[in-house]
């Protein structure tokens, strides 16, 4: 019964992000936007490249930026 419990919570920890949807900018430390983005999907979460009304969440490596994602 204990595995059966593990599993189940493993299943819904894999699924955090479900029917989030992310925007990713800018260069990041240690990850390039790639491997961020395969994070998010592995959640359960969904990328966009560009920041569209269905974006929810933008990941911007630099608050500061110019980036045409950060002004829109």
């Amino acid at each position: 019964v204990e595995e059966e419990s593990t599993d189940k919570l493993t299943n819904q920890s894999a699924m955090n992000l479900k029917g989030r949807v992310f925007a990713i900018t800018g260069k990041f430390d240690g990850l390039d936007r790639k491997e961020i983005a395969a994070l998010i999907e592995k959640h359960g979460g969904s990328v966009r490249g560009s920041v569209t009304k269905e974006v929810q969440y933008l990941l911007c490596a630099d608050s500061d930026s110019e980036s045409a994602k950060v002004v829109k």
